[in-house]
């Protein structure tokens, strides 16, 4: 059986492999279902670093497209019995013993934001009202407002929808040292597109036909942007404006860069925390703005 590096390259190969079938869009959908993090894939290709224990769902997981001797084995071992479901999620946190509600995930409550602490209180309060359970409750103006329209729906909600506005899935082509860009649909009709709210254009003053979503590649932006996430590009801001996140043609490649400027010097930087990996790179000649990202859409959270 294959080890190390020779390892790490089969890898990279039967998830290239996966990609190409459809069966999946990216290395993060690998790290989803193995219940890791996206830089962990990028360690197992690099260094073919993956636990023993992982090995037998690593050959399952990729039988539809590679066969043992991908793996530098003669025949398929005994693999046991899938991964149950239950260990491929998030694993959530033990309840403290005085957490009185099993249903609900007490590190998902508390992770909450403050913004979305004070709405669910205030549903808390609501409800210990309605269901007169005789305790001291926040008052009437305590409850939580009517949900604001999604800024994004799904294809088979919002298809329809005239409150939303299809926004092209596009791919980016571009060339070295040529300011302009084009765009490659990803699919047909609904599957080539996201809607979006018509009322969060209007109020945020964008033009749809300024506008395209992509996926992110790379993890230069990671943990805030992860590999596979969709991002909304608004052609129209190509202002250079400090700490903003745009989308760059840098020298033939498309990448999604925070701008910043230090010494009178404009530089994309990245926020992955790794600078020897993602170093800031200096916006010379070779780089033309694309637009300003303006909307993300991430697979997980």
């Amino acid at each position: 059986m294959l080890n190390g590096t020779d390892l790490g390259r089969a890898i990279g190969a039967a998830i290239d492999a996966k990609i190409a079938s459809g069966a999946i869009r990216s290395k993060a959908d690998v790290a989803k279902h193995f219940n890791v993090r996206t830089p962990s894939i990028y360690d197992w290709i690099k260094k073919g670093s993956i636990s023993k224990d992982k090995l037998p769902e690593l050959w399952r997981y990729f039988a539809d497209v590679v066969g043992p001797t991908h793996w530098g084995l003669e025949g398929w071992p005994d693999m046991g019995s899938p991964m149950p479901e239950q260990q491929r999620s998030a694993k959530v946190v033990e309840r403290a013993p005085d957490w009185p509600f099993p249903s609900i995930p007490e590190n998902k409550v508390r992770g909450l934001g403050e913004a979305d602490l004070r709405r669910l209180e205030g549903a808390i309060a609501l409800a210990i009202a309605q269901l007169n359970l005789k305790m001291d409750v926040a008052p009437a103006s305590a409850a939580p407002k009517a949900n604001p329209q999604p800024i994004v729906l799904p294809v088979e909600q919002a298809a329809n929808d005239p409150g939303y506005v299809a926004i092209p899935l596009k791919k980016i082509k571009i060339r070295a040292g040529v300011a302009g860009f084009s765009l490659d649909q990803t699919g047909n009709g609904t599957a080539g597109a996201i809607y979006v709210s018509r009322e969060w254009l209007q109020r945020k003053g964008f033009v749809a036909e300024k506008l395209f979503a992509t996926r992110v590649g790379g993890l230069s932006m990671w943990p805030r942007v992860d590999e596979g996430d969709l991002v909304l590009i608004n052609t129209a801001d190509t202002d250079r404006r400090n700490g903003y996140v745009y989308g760059f043609n840098h020298e033939g490649q498309f990448v999604l860069k925070r701008l910043k400027k230090q010494l009178n010097r404009w530089y994309l930087t990245s926020d992955n925390p790794d600078k020897t990996q993602f170093p800031p790179i200096h916006a010379d000649e070779g780089t033309f703005m694309i637009g300003r990202a303006v909307l993300l859409q991430a697979e997980e959270i």
